[in-house]
């Protein structure tokens, strides 16, 4: 026969399970202070170039960079074609022997496209007249952007605060109220660098060394004058652009994020230019679906707000399909500080390179 419990060992027990839950809720707590931007393991742990740029962001000192008569900013917010396509320091210096009222600040980042660069953009320090140019770019539209993507929301965590999750299109209720729930907030952001950082001082410790810091991952990285990797087009791969794959309408994540970015340019009196940076010709003729490609310039044409079409660079100021090498970035940049005295639109280039015929054979 069972032996029967007292109401006194029940709430002894309940009382244990009171005071253990309080312990682990305790220790979370303060667990969960050594996760913040400046934490030991998060600057060990830094791998990508999001957390990198979001490092930068915070160390700017708006003071120095502001030193300058007319003390305005150019804002280069974007993706790596952002980072690949101008040199900053040249840009600068250029800037200064010119006495323009105006420095540039270089804000591109991997994938860094109009939900993650609305992020970047909500972080800096902006002031009436600066300008902001944010590079539109035809993947960025990709039906199910962040699926195609993979990215995790914990990335999202590192440049969006929390009431902008209740915000993007696309996610369920059940989405956000699981991101609502990731509490403490600096703690779930943190987490991946945190873990980085643990496992990069584990592993060099159990070989009886110290580790090195990581180096910034926003710098420029297709440096080279020529092109050195290539990955032959195909529509098998998974970035190539069907003619179905685009969408354009405002519940599509990055078209939402660039709405964002325009309001927030308003709101503080900046000036915000959409610009189109255009890859290997060869890249939008055999990775991209004429139809495609056509969707997404009638797009770019009716798009609202001021609009800036950079020059097609040749073939071989390309690193790979899609970014400019040393070469292609000397253009841009010269052709940067050519724009901000005429401010030309331009137009986007006619595809000249041969179109294959399996665009007509693997459409969905």
């Amino acid at each position: 026969m069972r032996e029967s419990i007292s109401i006194a060992e029940t709430r002894k027990a309940v009382r244990l399970v009171y005071i253990l839950m309080a312990t682990m809720m305790m220790l979370f707590g303060g667990l969960s202070t050594c996760y913040h931007p400046d934490a030991v393991m998060v600057e060990y742990g830094r791998k990508s170039s999001l957390p990198w740029i979001v490092h930068k962001i915070r160390n700017l000192d708006m003071n120095e960079r502001r030193s300058h008569k007319g003390e305005k900013i150019i804002w280069l917010i974007g993706s790596s074609l952002i980072r690949e396509s101008f040199d900053e320091k040249w840009l600068n210096e250029q800037l200064t022997v010119q006495e323009s009222e105006y420095r540039v600040i270089e804000l591109g980042m991997d994938q860094a496209n109009s939900i993650l660069a609305y992020g970047l953009m909500k972080q800096v320090e902006l002031k009436e007249g600066d300008l902001v140019l944010h590079n539109i770019a035809l993947k960025s539209y990709i039906d199910n952007w962040l699926e195609f993507t993979g990215m995790p929301a914990y990335q999202l965590m590192e440049v969006l605060e929390p009431s902008d999750f209740w915000e993007i299109p696309g996610w369920t209720l059940a989405d956000k109220l699981e991101q609502a729930s990731a509490i403490p907030y600096s703690f779930y952001a943190q987490h991946n660098s945190y873990t980085n950082g643990l496992t990069w001082w584990f592993i060099y410790l159990v070989e009886g060394d110290l580790p090195p810091k990581r180096g910034p991952k926003h710098y420029l990285t297709h440096y080279r004058n020529k092109k050195t990797r290539f990955q032959p087009p195909s529509p098998e791969s998974r970035h190539y652009i069907a003619k179905d794959s685009l969408r354009f309408d405002e519940t599509q994540i990055n078209r939402w994020g660039w709405e964002k970015m325009r309001v927030l340019a308003k709101d503080n009196a900046v000036e915000f230019v959409s610009i189109v940076i255009p890859p290997r010709q060869q890249y939008m003729a055999e990775m991209v679906h004429p139809d495609a490609r056509t969707d997404f310039e009638r797009h770019i044409q009716n798009l609202d707000g001021a609009k800036a079409f950079f020059p097609q660079l040749s073939e071989d100021a390309f690193y790979d399909l899609i970014h400019p090498n040393k070469e292609g970035r000397a253009i841009q940049s010269k052709y940067l500080l050519d724009w901000l005295e005429h401010r030309a639109e331009g137009a986007l280039p006619e595809v000249t390179w041969p179109l294959p015929d399996y665009h007509l054979e693997s459409q969905p």
